[in-house]
């Protein structure tokens, strides 16, 4: 068993395919399956069942591609001559306060531990998803329009992922102060003819009718801004509108929006971990964190 075995390994898990792998690692296709195939002959046990639809872990797969990981890691810090100060807990979540306040309370609770470094890092739903596959991330939270939600199920199962389905938080449309119909009491599609619609990177724009409308409106007038405050600047200024989560009422405050809730429009929120890592107990206390800063949106 070597490092670049396993280095082989974790790409084939990481991209689903043996092909991909070898191209992502400048390398042929056949030096990949057979260093797969020799790891595997020296195990007794094949790491992953193959079929058309590409290579998916066994059970005792995903218990050598923990180790794997780990050991490739290490090899890297050992090479750099760096040692691990501590262990190392990561959340992966896209851009919502709710999710950022909570981490901040648990990195205050963690304060001056010298065992364990707390790490938040925003990305989107895929990259989420592909840094816990490749046991890069201890949690992910997603936030997924609700329609979109059994697709989404649908990824997690097929990369052997474990999800909770949470709380479920209404949709909104924000205008900002600096916006001409920011005072107006009724909006209508018409109202909005020629503003552009910044649509958020998690979870797709909340199809309601109302913004059916703008959408035909507006067809070509839509952005896709993955930098939150960017996207809150541009509807801050009345430069823009946006659709997204509701916020807390102090991020409404500080940026001047108005938000207007859609109706029938919701996103459900995730908790994603991968079974073939323990999760640890500052895991466990952010969860609990998370659902007291969610109780009042």
């Amino acid at each position: 068993m070597t490092i670049q075995q396993l280095q082989y390994l974790l790409e084939v898990y990481r991209t689903g395919s043996i092909s991909q792998a070898a191209r992502n690692l400048f390398v042929a296709q056949s030096s990949v399956s057979s260093s797969l195939s020799a790891l595997e002959a020296e195990l007794g046990f094949p790491i992953f069942s193959r079929s058309r639809q590409g290579v998916h872990p066994t059970t005792q797969g995903l218990v050598i591609l923990e180790h794997a990981s780990r050991i490739c890691e290490s090899y890297r810090l050992m090479t750099e001559n760096a040692l691990p100060p501590c262990r190392q807990v990561r959340i992966g979540s896209p851009a919502y306060a709710p999710i950022s306040d909570a981490f901040t309370r648990l990195a205050m609770e963690y304060q001056g531990r010298e065992d364990v470094t707390l790490s938040h890092l925003t990305y989107s739903v895929s990259s989420v998803v592909d840094r816990l596959t490749f046991f890069e991330l201890d949690l992910g939270v997603l936030l997924i329009y609700a329609p979109h939600l059994r697709t989404t199920e649908g990824l997690l199962r097929s990369k052997g992922l474990t999800w909770t389905v949470g709380k479920t938080i209404p949709a909104t449309l924000r205008v900002g102060q600096g916006h001409p119909l920011y005072g107006k009491p009724d909006l209508s599609p018409h109202d909005l003819e020629g503003d552009v619609l910044v649509d958020p990177p998690h979870g797709g724009t909340a199809y309601t009718e109302f913004l059916k409308d703008i959408m035909d409106i507006n067809p070509d007038r839509v952005m896709l801004i993955g930098e939150q405050r960017t996207r809150y600047n541009l509807v801050s200024r009345g430069a823009a509108i946006s659709v997204g989560c509701k916020l807390p009422e102090y991020v409404n405050q500080q940026y001047g929006f108005r938000s207007i809730l859609l109706e029938g429009a919701q996103y459900r929120l995730l908790t994603v971990t991968n079974p073939a890592r323990p999760v640890p107990p500052e895991i466990e206390r952010f969860l609990a964190v998370l659902e007291e800063e969610l109780a009042p949106i």
